[in-house]
């Protein structure tokens, strides 16, 4: 069986390259490798973003912020997933039972939303599931944000600050320890808004598939 596999790679070598013969094999294994950066806020340390109420003043006139419950996501789902091509009604229908918030930012001028942020305390949505990672964030008593998007029309507006000062401050009326979002490493700008906001990078969570199984680990 063994010598059968390896003539049929040799094959695939001679006939189609060594990087097509690579591609085959990474597709029949499901092999994978992606990681991200762990970032945290602790609610102990001074911080700009507890200090951004001058941003929510600045954009008051113009934006309304506020927490979405079920019943908003009822009436205001179809124009939601219209703004947001990466979510889904899977997504919505999964995260609301298990307690997941999300807090809206809406133009009044434009009667539109323009952004919105996650919240999870726990049954967090993780890539891969990271069993190792959620314990972490346990015993530190982080809440994770996640899913931040901005409208590009509307950034540079403070939007995200603002976005994350509620989410700030329903981590703290939860006695919860601090904040915590995971970034990929080619989100340039999504490494200069939260590091903007007085959150640290502390590590990295890595995320190996093989076999359609996850295998995560952190280095924190």
């Amino acid at each position: 069986m063994i010598t059968q596999k390896l003539n049929k790679l040799l094959t695939t070598i001679k006939t189609k390259g060594l990087r097509k013969a690579i591609t085959k094999i990474i597709q029949k294994f499901e092999f994978s490798y992606r990681y991200y950066f762990i970032y945290t806020y602790d609610l102990n340390s001074s911080s700009p973003a507890l200090a951004i109420n001058e941003a929510i003043n600045t954009n008051q006139s113009n934006y309304s912020i506020a927490w979405w419950d079920e019943s908003d996501f009822l009436t205001k789902r179809i124009k939601y997933l219209e703004k947001r091509s990466d979510m889904t009604d899977n997504y919505i229908d999964k995260w609301l039972p298990l307690g997941h918030k999300s807090v809206v930012a809406s133009c009044l001028a434009e009667h539109d939303i323009v952004g919105d942020m996650w919240l999870a305390f726990e049954d967090f949505p993780f890539p891969g599931k990271s069993i190792a990672l959620k314990n972490w964030a346990l015993k530190k008593q982080y809440g994770y944000a996640f899913m931040a998007y901005v409208q590009p029309s509307h950034r540079g507006q403070k939007i995200l600050p603002c976005l994350m000062n509620e989410q700030l401050k329903l981590v703290k009326d939860n006695n919860k320890k601090g904040l915590m979002a995971l970034i990929m490493p080619k989100s340039k700008s999504s490494h200069k808004s939260f590091t903007s906001m007085g959150f640290k990078r502390v590590g990295k969570l890595h995320v190996l598939r093989l076999f359609s199984n996850n295998k995560t680990w952190i280095a924190v």
